[in-house]
């Protein structure tokens, strides 16, 4: 979660919740669901406190999860996954962030997708449930 903070200094959603400052590392599949990903950086994304206590997790319950909010997330942690390894960064694997997919929502995507492709698909997935 550290890393995520140092990372950061805005909030990697960008909407009109955005405002202010971010101070909250959200873990997009929660960690007491799914533990085995509590610690993957794929997973973690840096919001505000009103995107995390509002959105994320509707009126403030943080057991909740907001799957439309959940898709936001995953988009955007995504784009933020692909310009840091189209900067040569070592933070994330795309692979990492394909098994944190495949956990969360039982998929069985390959991690030879583009990130166009991996957006496409999770927008699938969301708007049909």
């Amino acid at each position: 979660m550290n890393q995520i903070r140092k990372m950061y200094t805005e909030s990697e959603v960008k909407d009109q919740w955005a405002n202010g400052e971010a101070t909250q590392i959200h873990h997009i599949f929660p960690k007491s669901k799914f533990p085995q990903l509590a610690h993957y950086l794929e997973n973690l994304i840096k919001l505000t406190a009103t995107q995390h206590y509002t959105k994320a997790h509707p009126n403030n319950k943080t057991d909740a999860i907001n799957p439309d909010y959940q898709l936001v997330c995953l988009l955007a942690k995504s784009d933020s996954i692909e310009k840091s390894l189209k900067k040569n960064e070592l933070y994330y694997r795309k692979e990492s962030f394909v098994y944190c997919i495949n956990t969360g929502l039982n998929q069985e995507f390959k991690a030879d997708l583009t990130f166009r492709q991996i957006k496409t698909e999770l927008a699938t997935i969301y708007n049909d449930n």
